[in-house]
């Protein structure tokens, strides 16, 4: 039985080890801005999570000049962060916002993107965005959004 005992710890153990090995393999470290994220690869390659986006890696369609002077047209009514977070917004304005966003600068998976920037499902984001047409409370912020993408 003692043996028994000590072959099945060692098995343990070696399981263990293993485990930890894949877990190694499906992490890294990445260094960024003096500090230290995870990043999760998928075969091989790195897979951004939503944190990757508010620690600076950004969709290149918000880092254009046109994206930056709508960030901070945004930021100045008060409805996004500077890390382009929603601020206090119902589903179904960040649905319209992230529509609207879309509209204009042309983004084309504007669901993927903002669901990931926004760590919302994208199915979830674009019903937000239709249920907003069938509200008439959402009007007012129609305009609103109107009225800063024009700036």
């Amino acid at each position: 039985m003692l043996e028994f005992l000590t072959n099945l710890e060692k098995n343990l153990t070696d399981i263990s080890s293993k485990i930890q090995v894949l877990m190694n393999q499906s992490q890294g470290d990445v260094i960024q801005s003096g500090g230290v994220k995870t990043v999760n690869y998928y075969n091989g390659n790195p897979v951004h999570s939503v944190a990757d986006y508010s620690s600076g890696y950004l969709p290149a369609q918000l880092e254009t000049d046109q994206g930056l002077r709508i960030k901070e047209a945004l930021i100045d009514a008060g409805l996004i962060d500077d890390s382009w977070q929603p601020i206090g917004l119902t589903g179904s304005q960040r649905g319209l916002l992230a529509g609207t966003i879309a509209q204009t600068l042309d983004i084309r998976n504007q669901w993927q993107l903002f669901g990931r920037l926004w760590d919302e499902k994208p199915d979830t984001l674009r019903k937000y965005y239709n249920r907003a047409f069938d509200q008439s409370k959402s009007l007012d912020f129609q305009d609103l959004l109107k009225t800063i993408m024009a700036q």
